[in-house]
């Protein structure tokens, strides 16, 4: 039998919609950034669970949220996966850029066992893009509504 050890990163987040697409300039991938003023949203969801305000929005926003990494995961490789995220997400851990993935509702993941903290809460920064943009799929067509936001399941391995 395989079994393999998982930890679950659905539920809440942190939340906000970046307007003029400066949060990354502005650090919010930073692990000190402070957060607490922005909403609390289930994930997976859409950018709209955040309120009626951001139904049909599209542009960046910014999910955040910590967690403790169990004890006997300690100097062990550890598979951080996203389900699917729409459409291009760029992800930091502890304020490290581990990667960028630029197919929307598709799985992605990456090791990420050297940017974790074993005694202490990591800090997990996702900036969502749902624009359209012509290399991607479906392109620029005018009647297609990209959904924004982390769409499926995040889980640790």
């Amino acid at each position: 039998m395989n079994t393999r050890d998982s930890l679950s990163l659905d539920g809440v987040w942190r939340f906000c919609p970046d307007l003029h697409a400066d949060g990354e300039s502005l650090g919010f991938w930073k692990q000190d950034f402070q957060v607490r003023l922005w909403n609390e949203v289930p994930v997976p969801s859409c950018f709209e669970a955040a309120g009626p305000s951001l139904e049909r929005y599209t542009g960046m926003a910014w999910y955040r949220r910590s967690f403790g990494l169990p004890a006997d995961w300690h100097n062990r490789r550890v598979v951080l996966h996203f389900e699917g995220v729409n459409y291009r997400a760029k992800i930091w851990m502890n304020g490290q850029l581990i990667g960028e993935n630029l197919d929307g509702f598709l799985p992605f993941e990456w090791e990420v066992q050297k940017y974790l903290h074993a005694d202490q809460d990591n800090i997990l920064a996702v900036q969502v893009d749902n624009a359209h943009h012509d290399e991607d799929v479906p392109g620029k067509h005018v009647q297609w509504r990209g959904y924004g936001g982390i769409l499926r399941e995040v889980t640790l391995f």
